[in-house]
């Protein structure tokens, strides 16, 4: 128990020095007698078993029946200290009451409170029943990410396999007719004169498609590449067809020598893409006659792209 000081008393202590050093050793003998006050060079303890407080603290409380009960406060009064020091610590009784330290700047919220934190540890695993928001702090969806995302993966669901949607391309053109003019050892893109001779089927991943070329998402990856077309060469002619990209140039190509595309002649041209990932990635498809100046007839075409996986 702490020795009890007479107020008016402790005004005639504080007269002089002597009176001060007396009130000095009047304090420590309160503690002393409690037993529960433990003074040290390095720091106080406040315990029952008379301990020195540890090395490394300059107040270690110990107990085994209580707690520390620190400042208790609403936002308002939190809001109300003035100039608070970095580090400072209180306890929010309203407005997602939580422990609330002062980093400097703002007040933030510790997490302890289940209205903040909203997530569960389960061994490895951390879920929450929340919408969670990158980039955004008012999140519509489960997951909400607004801005550019890395995936080094394939994002599908489990539950439809027509689902799955790594970033692909398809389109093609049929029924349709058209002579591409050629000029000897001179590569033409297989295209029409408004540059629409195929049509698109589908985009997913971010793949776009523009004067019958496509272009993936600007992000570096592998890609399998499928080029079927049928031609008509007429008579004595040599041919080739490539797969041509932007930051790679040809990377695929079929010849033909004379006879090869006499009649409606279907050829597949197989190619494998690593992209730059810049955003200006492009991939198109061309034709050319190694013989002499013959125009060659196309009647249909089909073009696959579909993602293999990424690059770091």
């Amino acid at each position: 128990m702490l020795i009890g000081l007479n107020v008016s008393l402790l005004r005639q202590l504080f007269i002089n020095q002597k009176a001060m050093k007396l009130f000095k050793i009047l304090v420590m003998a309160s503690f002393l007698v409690s037993g529960g006050f433990t003074y040290a060079q390095t720091g106080v303890s406040i315990n029952s078993d008379g301990s020195d407080p540890d090395g490394s603290a300059i107040l270690d409380v110990k107990s085994t029946s209580q707690g520390l009960l620190i400042p208790r406060m609403t936002e308002t009064q939190r809001d109300g200290i003035s100039s608070p020091a970095t580090g400072l610590i209180i306890f929010q009784t309203d407005n997602t009451p939580d422990l609330y330290i002062y980093d400097g700047s703002n007040w933030k919220a510790a997490g302890f409170s289940s209205s903040v934190s909203g997530w569960t540890l389960n061994g490895t695993d951390v879920t929450t029943d929340k919408n969670v928001g990158i980039g955004t702090a008012t999140p519509a969806n489960e997951l909400d990410v607004v801005g550019d995302a890395k995936i080094d993966g394939i994002l599908y669901d489990p539950y439809d396999v027509n689902a799955f949607r790594p970033p692909h391309a398809y389109m093609r053109f049929s029924d349709v007719t058209e002579t591409i003019s050629l000029t000897q050892n001179t590569w033409a893109q297989i295209t029409n004169a408004t540059n629409d001779l195929f049509t698109v089927y589908e985009l997913s991943g971010g793949f776009t498609s523009s004067d019958d070329k496509l272009s993936p998402p600007a992000i570096k990856g592998h890609y399998n590449i499928m080029f079927t077309i049928v031609i008509d060469g007429g008579t004595g002619n040599d041919y080739e067809v490539r797969v041509y990209t932007s930051n790679e140039g040809e990377i695929s190509k079929i010849t033909g020598s004379s006879g090869f595309f006499e009649g409606p002649t279907n050829i597949t041209v197989p190619a494998y893409w690593e992209t730059a990932g810049d955003g200006t990635d492009e991939v198109w498809f061309e034709i050319q006659n190694t013989t002499d100046n013959d125009d060659v007839v196309v009647s249909s075409a089909i073009v696959t792209i579909q993602y293999f996986h990424g690059i770091d």
